[in-house]
């Protein structure tokens, strides 16, 4: 019995040596170790800015690595410039009118991708449209640590975003169409003709949104700030949920002119300032 208890604890050894041998190997080839007077210490991850540009036109735009902060912005050519670890490189691809972006491990090593150190791994995506090409509509999928929009002009825009704070601002759009789970939302000086909205587990911020017909907004488990907005009509239902009016509480349903603007929240809470 001794000599299995014996054998048991050398297994158990000899496992937490293999595998702690794996975490320092992937740390040190990953950038997030290095070796300082004789110790292992947390290395300060160095950084590669890259460039890539593009000769095509789109119209849709898929990011699937959360490794990664997103800006889309306006400019004379279309481009992605990325600044990421040495441990990560960008996969930039064109196929059709949809461009994907993600990120992929320098190592092809199976142990060295297991991400132990992926709190240091995190870089930037910033995507750049020509404004020659006059672009109309736009439909994205991200994935990402976050996402920025900004001084864009467009007939629609559809945005879903997982898991990740999305800011939009300075936006003129036709049709507003935008998804967001577990996200934190936020949109100033947004103008658009209308807004479909759905969000689960989200705080959002509105700020200075002109709806000029109609509009529709449903949040599950969330919390929604609106301040200076302009519509032409409001209402808001909701089901166990708090509203507040210029620092007081109001009962539902919550009415403004002809109610084109509507917002149901369930589990939800609002805050409305005039």
């Amino acid at each position: 019995m001794k000599f299995f208890k014996t054998r048991n604890f050398m297994t158990a050894g000899l496992i937490s040596l293999v595998l702690g041998g794996i975490s320092l190997t992937t740390g040190y080839f990953m950038g997030g170790i290095k070796v300082q007077d004789g110790y292992l210490t947390t290395a300060t991850v160095k950084k590669i800015t890259k460039t890539q540009k593009f000769s095509s036109t789109i119209d849709k735009i898929k990011i699937n690595s959360e490794a990664v902060q997103v800006k889309i912005q306006l400019g004379d050519e279309f481009s992605v410039q990325s600044e990421l670890p040495t441990g990560l490189t960008l996969q930039a691809t064109v196929t059709g009118n949809t461009l994907s972006l993600d990120t992929r491990s320098r190592s092809q090593h199976p142990f060295f991708n297991l991400s132990l150190f992926s709190s240091q791994l995190s870089g930037k995506f910033i995507v750049t449209l020509p404004k020659r090409d006059q672009l109309k509509s736009l439909d994205i999928e991200s994935d990402a640590a976050s996402t920025t929009l900004s001084d864009l002009k467009l007939n629609s825009l559809s945005l879903t975003a997982n898991a990740s704070p999305v800011k939009l601002s300075n936006l003129e759009v036709g049709q507003l169409k935008a998804s967001a789970d577990a996200s934190s939302f936020k949109m100033s000086k947004i103008s658009a003709t209308s807004l479909d909205f759905e969000g689960n587990a989200a705080e959002l911020n509105f700020k200075q949104l002109s709806l000029k017909n109609s509009g529709k907004i449903s949040l599950d488990a969330g919390s929604l700030t609106l301040s200076q907005y302009q519509f032409p009509g409001l209402k808001v239902t909701g089901d166990a949920t708090s509203l507040s009016v210029n620092g007081k509480g109001t009962k539902f349903p919550y009415t403004e002119g002809d109610e084109s603007v509507k917002i149901a929240l369930n589990a939800a809470s609002i805050k409305i300032e005039k």
